[in-house]
């Protein structure tokens, strides 16, 4: 690992579900059902009753969804077609 893949590591941010929601413009219930199809990053588990998403996987998912800019969601389905 070299000097600034380290320190991009050292200062990854994690980012709280509302966050979360607020970069990419779905809902609590989107989100959780889109993990349990692998559609959307999972969850850290911070603590007992504490979660958290690394902003890197987040910003990542946003930038391989076609049409998607950050707050400007696409139409999405339940039906696994994301």
């Amino acid at each position: 690992m070299n000097e600034s893949t380290a320190a991009s590591s050292h200062h990854a941010r994690l980012l709280r579900l509302h966050a979360v929601m607020a970069l990419v413009g779905l809902g609590r219930s989107t989100i959780y059902d889109m993990i349990k199809l692998n559609a959307f990053p999972a969850q850290l588990k911070l603590g007992r009753r504490a979660v958290a998403w690394r902003e890197t996987d987040i910003v990542n998912w946003i930038s391989t969804r076609p049409g998607m800019v950050a707050n400007e969601p696409e139409l999405v389905t339940l039906d696994g077609k994301y």
